[in-house]
């Protein structure tokens, strides 16, 4: 498979949603990108996940990593180790909009630093390599639950069961893929 596009969306917190497609350069175009996710879905080549960092968020940190790192694995695979033409990890950002004593209010501040700090490390270890992780971009909530809404992913046949974490790292993989043509 000639892979155009594989994308991670990342919803991290005390529970930290998970999402990963992969698709295939005949598959994407312009406008026509919900089908190829749909038939990505289909493939096995769009997966969700949780990660529960209520006890330990370095524990979960370190698996949200494992699972990028398993994510890629199955791209290198894909593609035979060549280059992915769009390529992505995306993290949704956290402000502070409310006033609150509880230390899992910043949970998604810490996984978020701790996941880029990995990925930005990856990138130093494995500079110009397929075994590199592409730049994280950060993205607020805004940015893809107005776009993407409960609705869109319903009549797009992209409503997957599974927690609200994991459908909002899936809107963050859905703004990307609107992006490659």
């Amino acid at each position: 498979m000639t892979v155009a596009a594989s994308f991670i969306g990342i919803d991290p917190g005390e529970v930290t949603g998970l999402a990963w497609v992969c698709l295939s350069l005949k598959q994407v175009r312009k406008g026509n990108w919900h089908d190829a996710m749909i038939q990505a879905a289909g493939d096995g080549r769009l997966r969700t996940a949780t990660v529960d960092g209520s006890h330990d968020e370095d524990q979960a940190a370190q698996e949200v990593l494992d699972w990028i790192e398993a994510r890629r694995d199955e791209v290198i695979g894909a593609t035979s180790g060549r280059h992915v033409a769009h390529d992505g990890i995306l993290l949704e950002d956290f402000l502070l909009r409310e006033q609150t004593m509880d230390r899992t209010l910043l949970s998604p501040v810490r996984i978020g630093a701790k996941v880029a700090f990995g990925c930005w490390q990856r990138r130093r270890w494995f500079p110009d390599s397929a075994l590199a992780y592409p730049h994280v971009q950060w993205m607020q909530p805004s940015q893809h639950k107005s776009v993407i809404t409960n609705d869109r992913l319903k009549r797009w046949g992209l409503w997957l069961p599974g927690t609200s974490h994991e459908r909002d790292a899936l809107r963050l993989v859905c703004m990307q893929a609107r992006e490659v043509d």
